[in-house]
């Protein structure tokens, strides 16, 4: 895992990562997270493609929604999770890459932004995957357009969550 740490300002820094990329074995399936993200991404993709109806409007509602979104949120999002597996490796691999400008942010300064970035808003996005988890059965009598943003919205923030434990769990970065 390659993290990419960009100054926006003199403030603000943008953190991004590179995932690896793994090579699945002749003949096995992808995780079924991995094949509901390609599809609804191919779906998606379609639906934006029509010239109009309610789906071409369903896609222009949910840009401006997504447009809202801060980027600090989708920097902590492109994180890959933390789970069992992934904390036995992190005990193997005892530093994470981070690239860096050299000539904006000091090398001493680097584990603090990291570490910043990751835990400054971990309770928000507690509450708010456990608001989401909540209300999103509530709203399966009303319409299955709210269910699935609240459920697509507990899936993000607890990615999000999890991902900023993930940077957390390193304890150094070069």
């Amino acid at each position: 895992m390659r993290l990419f740490l960009l100054p926006v300002s003199t403030r603000q820094s943008l953190i991004y990562c590179e995932r690896i990329v793994e090579q699945l074995p002749a003949g096995a399936k992808p995780k079924l997270t991995d094949r509901v993200l390609a599809t609804a991404a191919t779906q998606w993709a379609a639906w934006e493609n029509k010239p109009s109806g309610w789906q071409k409007q369903v896609t222009v509602y949910g840009r401006q929604l997504l447009q809202r979104i801060p980027y600090q949120e989708w920097g902590l999002k492109s994180i890959p999770p933390v789970n069992s597996k992934r904390l036995r490796a992190l005990d193997s691999e005892p530093k994470l890459e981070c690239l860096y400008p050299a000539r904006f942010l000091d090398s001493e300064k680097v584990p603090t932004v990291l570490k910043q970035l990751a835990v400054e808003r971990q309770s928000f996005h507690r509450r708010r995957m456990w608001q989401s988890a909540v209300i999103a059965p509530l709203m399966l009598p009303f319409a299955l357009i709210p269910m699935y943003v609240l459920a697509h919205h507990n899936i993000d923030t607890s990615t999000i969550l999890y991902g900023s434990l993930t940077v957390t769990g390193y304890p150094t970065c070069h």
